[in-house]
C-alpha cells in the first residue's frame, strides 16, 4: 500500500494553527551588536619586520609618524598611571630635539633622576643589548623546558613500546637509565595506590626484590588490584633494563 506523502513542515515563525504564537527571539548580546558588518572590518594587520629603512623619504616620514605616536603614548601613560613621564627625541638633521611635555619639566625629571642613589638608578635601567639578552635567555629557558617535556614523552613511549613486546635493547645507555627511573616511579605510584585501597601505610618494597608471598586470609578479604600491566612493568624493570644498567647508581644519584 502506498504511503501518503508527508505534509510539508510549516515555518517556525508561523502559528501552525495553535492557539498561541512562538515567543520572540531574545536580543543579541552587546558584543555582537558592536561587530562591524561583513567586509568592513578589514584584514588583520600583518607584523612589520623591523629593519633600517634604506630610502630617505620613507625613513623621514616613518620617523615623524612614530615619534608622534611615542609622545601620545607617553601622555596616555602619564594620565592613566599618574607617573612622571618625559620624552626627548633627537631627529637627524634637526637642530633642537622634540620634548614632551616641555623642556623645563623634562629637565626637572632628569635632575631628579640624577639625584637618586646609583643603586636605585641602575636597578631598573636597561640598555637595548641588555633587554634583548634578557629576552634571549627567557626564550632559551622556555626551549629547554619544552625539550624536557618532549624527552619525557618520548621516553614513556619507549617504556610502553617495551611493555607491549617491542625491542628497546639497542637504546643508548642514558636513555635506559631514564627509562629505569620512569618505571620505578610508575611502580611506586601503583604500589601507593594499592596500599591506599588496602589501608596499608608501609613503605614500598625495593624494585629488585621478589614480590612478597600473599597471605591467603588477606588475599581472600581484599581483592587483588594487580593487573597484567603491573606484571609486565616488573618484568621490564627486572629484565632488559636492570640487566643493561646493572651496577649503575640508583635513580636520583649523581653519576
Amino acid at each position: 500500500m502506498d504511503q501518503e506523502p508527508r505534509a510539508q513542515q510549516p515555518f517556525l515563525g508561523q502559528p501552525m494553527g495553535l492557539p498561541f504564537f512562538l515567543p520572540p527571539l531574545p536580543p543579541l548580546p552587546a558584543p555582537f551588536l558592536n561587530l562591524p558588518p561583513p567586509g568592513e572590518g578589514g584584514p588583520p594587520k600583518r607584523k612589520i619586520k623591523i629593519h633600517l629603512l634604506r630610502e630617505d623619504p620613507q625613513r623621514r616620514s616613518t620617523f615623524k609618524k612614530r615619534r608622534k605616536g611615542i609622545m601620545k603614548k607617553a601622555e596616555e601613560l602619564h594620565i592613566l598611571c599618574e607617573v612622571d613621564t618625559c620624552v626627548i627625541i633627537y631627529g637627524a638633521g634637526e637642530s633642537e630635539p622634540k620634548v614632551w611635555p616641555d623642556t623645563e619639566e623634562a629637565a626637572r625629571m632628569c635632575r631628579d633622576f640624577k639625584q637618586l642613589p646609583e643603586m636605585e638608578r641602575m636597578r631598573m635601567m636597561r640598555t637595548q643589548a641588555q633587554f634583548l639578552q634578557e629576552l634571549v635567555n627567557k626564550k632559551a629557558q622556555q626551549l629547554w623546558h619544552q625539550h624536557d617535556e618532549i624527552a619525557d614523552v618520548q621516553l614513556r613511549g619507549y617504556v610502553y613500546e617495551g611493555l607491549f613486546g617491542g625491542d628497546v635493547g639497542g637504546l643508548p645507555r642514558q636513555c635506559l637509565i631514564s627509562m629505569h627511573a620512569i618505571i620505578r616511579e610508575m611502580l611506586k605510584d601503583r604500589y601507593e595506590r594499592c596500599s591506599t585501597l588496602r589501608g596499608d601505610s608501609s613503605d614500598p618494597p625495593p624494585l629488585v626484590a621478589a614480590p612478597p608471598q600473599g597471605n591467603p586470609t588477606n588475599d581472600a578479604a581484599v581483592p587483588s588490584t594487580s593487573t597484567s600491566t603491573d606484571a609486565n612493568l616488573e618484568a621490564i624493570a627486572r629484565g632488559f633494563l636492570l640487566d643493561d644498567v646493572s651496577g649503575l647508581p640508583p635513580s636520583g644519584e649523581n653519576m
